[in-house]
C-alpha cells in the first residue's frame, strides 16, 4: 500500500502497521472532511490499518464514513497458503500471480524437468520465462518444462484465479462454497534424468535382475 483517501464527519486518526501516520484534511460537502494519507515508502507485507474516528452528532456507522476507502497500492509479498485466510482477501474473487526467479546448473538444464505446484485452488496459468506454459483446471497440478528451461537464470509465472465463493460472502445467495483460494502447498521444480541399463554382458540371471 502507498496511500489512502476517505470521506468522513468527525476527526479522524489513523495508524498502519502499529505506527501512527499524517492525515491531510480538506473541507468537502457540509461539514464532512476529506483525509488523505501518503505513506514514505510502500508497504509490502501483509499489514494491519487501524482508523479512529470522533464521529459528528447525528453520524453513525457507516454514515460516518459514506464512501468507500480509496487505496493506491503497489506490487506485494504474500505468503503461500490460503489467501481467504488473510485480513481484507477473505472476500477477494479474482486472481493472483506469484513470481519467483531461480537459477539452474548445466547439469540441471539438462534433465527433464517437470513444476509440480502440489495443491491449487482453483485454476493455474504458468509462464516460464515469458512463455505460456499451461493452464490447468483441475489436478495433477503438473507442467511438463522439457526445452523450456535453461541454465542460468529463470523466471517462473504463476497465476491462480479462486471462485465466486469468496465474494458470495458479501451479499445474500444461496450459492456457497469453499473460500479456500491460492497456492496451498510448496511448488517443486522436480528433475528427471533418463538411465540405460545395458545388460548385454550379463548372464541370463543377471540380466532378468536388469530388465
Amino acid at each position: 500500500m502507498r496511500s489512502l483517501a476517505f470521506r468522513a464527519y468527525g476527526k479522524a486518526r489513523l495508524w498502519v502497521a502499529g505506527q501512527e501516520c499524517t492525515l491531510e484534511a480538506e473541507p468537502s460537502d457540509g461539514d464532512a472532511i476529506v483525509y488523505r494519507a501518503t505513506l514514505p515508502h510502500a508497504i509490502r507485507d501483509v499489514a494491519n490499518i487501524t482508523l479512529c474516528l470522533d464521529h459528528s452528532g447525528g453520524r453513525y456507522d457507516g454514515a460516518a464514513i459514506p464512501d468507500p476507502i480509496e487505496l493506491e497500492c503497489e506490487e506485494g509479498l504474500l505468503a503461500c497458503g490460503d489467501w481467504s485466510q488473510v485480513d481484507g482477501l477473505h472476500t477477494y474473487s479474482g486472481g493472483a500471480w506469484y513470481r519467483q526467479e531461480f537459477a539452474l546448473t548445466e547439469v540441471q538444464a539438462a534433465c527433464h524437468p517437470v513444476l509440480d505446484l502440489g495443491n491449487v485452488s482453483s485454476t493455474a496459468l504458468v509462464r516460464i520465462n515469458d512463455v505460456t506454459i499451461g493452464t490447468r483446471i483441475a489436478p495433477p497440478w503438473t507442467f511438463d518444462l522439457a526445452g523450456v528451461l535453461r541454465a542460468g537464470s529463470n523466471r517462473v509465472e504463476i497465476c491462480v484465479y479462486n471462485t465466486l465463493a469468496n465474494h458470495y460472502q458479501t451479499i445474500p445467495t444461496r450459492f456457497r462454497g469453499s473460500p479456500v483460494s491460492g497456492l496451498l502447498d510448496d511448488v517443486r521444480l522436480k528433475f528427471y534424468s533418463r538411465i540405460r541399463l545395458d545388460a548385454s554382458n550379463a548372464g541370463p540371471q543377471d540380466a532378468d535382475q536388469l530388465v
